[in-house]
């Protein structure tokens, strides 16, 4: 399923054809058939004879919608990025809640993280000294409740306190289970990453158009229904008529009353 998941996100982020609005169209250019397509800054710098012989063959010059990646990177070109401070993610990410200190620590229970308790404490910790007893902050845990980030009403971020008995540092088969861990959650998420940069969106396109093909084909068709006749409204006798023109105007003069009471208030 992950699989799969992480394949239609691909199929999505590089798709180009698409009716998205606010997206730019980009030239992409080839020799041949068999070659992928282009820059179009590389197809400028061509002699205009290499150009003209390369732009009189049908399918070698194309226009395209750019795809939802290539727009973020034009989006970003200049763009200096901050790294984000880890306590400030693990807060806006949430969730948070209330978090009680009493005896110099915090301890809360969590039912995905098993039935003991959590207990948050540090030696000397400014939030967590005698002059904070009784201190109720805003709590948010983060992803691998190994650290809490504690702020105040306003949301303004304190600082974060570690879990205690973590990973006992004595024992070494459990310290290495845990380097493991890590280690392997950030190779995922490299390779996850590299999956998204490298992937050939020409035959991602490609493949989507021989499965879209197969699935239309092995689709029986619908014969189409018959189509209705039409029949004529029947005519109306003049009482009706009369009728039904009291009722229109009752409806408008109620709408006018209606525009006049917004209009007042």
């Amino acid at each position: 399923m992950s699989a799969a998941f992480a394949r239609t996100i691909k199929l999505l982020e590089f798709r180009t054809q698409h009716a998205i609005q606010g997206f730019e169209r980009v030239q992409e250019w080839r020799r041949s058939s068999a070659e992928n397509f282009r820059p179009w800054s590389e197809f400028l710098a061509l002699p205009a004879g290499e150009q003209d012989e390369i732009a009189a063959v049908k399918g070698n010059v194309i226009s395209r919608l750019e795809s939802p990646a290539e727009r973020f990177c034009r989006l970003l070109a200049g763009t200096e990025l901050t790294t984000v401070d880890d306590d400030v993610l693990t807060y806006v990410q949430g969730p948070r809640f209330p978090a009680r200190v009493r005896d110099g620590k915090i301890t809360i229970s969590r039912a995905e993280h098993g039935d003991d308790a959590l207990i948050f404490r540090e030696p000397q910790h400014p939030l967590l000294d005698e002059d904070c007893e009784g201190t109720v902050y805003v709590a948010a845990l983060a992803a691998d409740a190994g650290r809490m980030v504690l702020a105040d009403e306003a949301g303004r971020i304190l600082g974060s306190v570690a879990r205690q008995g973590r990973v006992d540092l004595a024992d070494r088969d459990a310290l290495h289970r845990e380097i493991g861990r890590v280690r392997g959650a950030r190779v995922a998420d490299r390779e996850l990453l590299r999956g998204y940069l490298l992937v050939d969106t020409d035959e991602a396109v490609a493949e989507l158009r021989r499965h879209n093909a197969a699935a239309l084909a092995a689709t029986p068709r619908l014969e189409e229904p018959p189509r209705r006749t039409k029949h004529p409204a029947p005519e109306l006798t003049p009482a009706e008529r009369r009728e039904r023109a009291a009722q229109t105007s009752l409806q408008a003069a109620r709408s006018r009353r209606l525009q006049q009471l917004r209009e007042t208030l």
